[in-house]
């Protein structure tokens, strides 16, 4: 998987995600916004896959967003790192989950 960020004219920011093959066949492709995205790192989490290269998206997305502006960034540095880790914390609980399940 690879990704970037990227912007075009009257579009918002967006992140795009591409999948390929060994051979660099496409085989799938998706986009997102900020808040597109991070609904989906939530998901991941959730379903317990590995949402780092879509942490790194969403961060360098937030990060692009101010220098775009050229005002002040619409997130801070102090914002992404709570989100981390925030992301952190809901990792190791879900895994605890994973590893003691609930008995309902």
């Amino acid at each position: 998987m690879s990704w970037e960020v990227s912007h075009e004219a009257g579009l918002p920011l967006k992140a795009y995600f591409y999948w390929k093959k060994k051979d660099g066949r496409l085989v799938r492709s998706a986009e997102f916004t900020q808040s597109e995205l991070e609904v989906e790192v939530e998901r991941l989490i959730e379903h317990g896959e590995d949402p780092t290269q879509f942490v790194l998206a969403l961060k360098k997305l937030a990060g692009s967003r101010g220098s775009r502006d050229g005002d002040e960034p619409s997130v801070t540095a102090l914002e992404v790192g709570v989100f981390l880790i925030a992301l952190l914390i809901a990792l190791g609980l879900g895994a605890l989950i994973l590893a003691f399940p609930p008995k309902w």
